[in-house]
């Protein structure tokens, strides 16, 4: 009796067994071509404008745009796209190259749409903002700010025209290109030589107007008779210690200038080398990678800075000439107090404390 209840519950488990056998391999194989297979879109790695009518777009992988999917926001004609190969040690990516029938004015935002798919067949929707080329940027430096501000004389940067030219378009960052607090797209202002912007970084009332036509338009109680005055929309002020501020040629251009600050040391913390935090380590990695300052050693450090502990809202931090740029603290002085000078020529005295 036994064992024919063996017996009978053998014989029925082994078309069981052998269901769940075929059952299991029919999808094992179906998976393993699954996962072998390319699932992943591409990737858009960043936009340029390299020319008054030639855009770039980078992609992560081998792309092929969908058909007329790629527009531009305002519309622009397009005159043809074109598909090149980048990279290098075996990296498959690839560029487009978009040409447009006119161009966009100087330093003006334009959104570029489309589609794109990978050879597996996975697409992509993007969306990246691109700028008018400016093909008359002026040389300029950083040559005075303050950091330690007040409702009185809040947080400003002056920069200085060293040649003629054009701003529209050149970026100043509170922070580097890609990483930063805020930032400024200076408008069209048709500079020459010596002309001083003063950029307003703080929230300061009054008709904060950007001036592009005179340096008389703007009637806040805090624009220079002397200069240029740009205003930061929503400003929020620079930080007091430690920061670095940067100018570029455009928002995703070429660095002009740079200037790092810092009242740490490297022994300030063991975890992001002095500088107190992760967010202003990262940053000045990417401006050393952009060769924007110079160490004393083998790594920018905190004492590489230029130290704000004896500036105020009215002691600013001054180059000591437009024309001395090393890259370095060795640059830079703090004048006594009320000494500050935006719009005008640096004040040649130095703070004794």
């Amino acid at each position: 009796m036994k064992y024919f209840i063996l017996k009978k519950e053998t014989k029925s488990c082994i078309p069981v067994i052998l269901l769940m056998l075929l059952c299991s391999c029919t999808p094992l194989s179906g998976y393993r071509e699954l996962i072998n297979s390319d699932m992943h879109p591409p990737i858009i790695l960043g936009a340029e404008t390299i020319s008054e009518n030639c855009f770039i777009l980078e992609f992560s992988e081998v792309i092929i745009p969908v058909q007329n999917s790629i527009r531009f926001l305002p519309p622009i004609d397009i005159e043809r796209i074109t598909i090149s190969e980048i990279g290098e040690y075996g990296e498959q990516k690839e560029s487009l190259c978009i040409y447009t029938e006119t161009s966009i004015p100087p330093g003006t935002r334009c959104i570029i749409e489309g589609e794109v798919k990978d050879p597996a067949g996975n697409t992509l929707f993007f969306s990246a903002a691109v700028y008018g080329w400016n093909d008359s940027i002026p040389k300029m430096v950083i040559n005075e700010f303050t950091t330690q501000g007040s409702s009185a004389h809040p947080d400003r940067v002056e920069l200085i025209a060293l040649s003629a030219g054009n701003t529209a378009g050149i970026t100043f960052c509170d922070g580097v290109k890609f990483d930063r607090n805020q930032r400024v797209i200076l408008p069209p202002i048709e500079v020459i030589k010596g002309d001083i912007i003063v950029i307003h970084c703080g929230k300061e009332a009054g008709s904060s107007v950007s001036e592009t036509l005179s340096i008389s338009e703007s009637q806040s109680e805090f624009a220079s008779d002397t200069a240029w005055d740009v205003w930061i929309e929503s400003g929020e002020g620079l930080s007091g210690n430690n920061g670095i501020i940067s100018l570029y040629t455009s928002p995703q251009g070429d660095l002009m200038d740079a200037v790092l600050y810092s009242n740490r040391t490297s022994d300030s913390d063991t975890n992001y080398k002095g500088f107190g935090s992760r967010a202003l380590l990262d940053r000045v990695v990417m401006l050393a990678d952009q060769k924007g300052w110079n160490s004393s050693g083998l790594d920018i450090t905190p004492e590489d800075g230029i130290n704000p502990d004896d500036s105020t809202a009215t002691r600013s931090m001054c180059r000591i000439s437009p024309d001395t740029d090393t890259d370095s603290r060795e640059d830079w002085y703090i004048v006594p107090t009320g000494k500050s000078t935006f719009g005008e020529t640096n004040f040649e005295g130095v703070y004794s404390p």
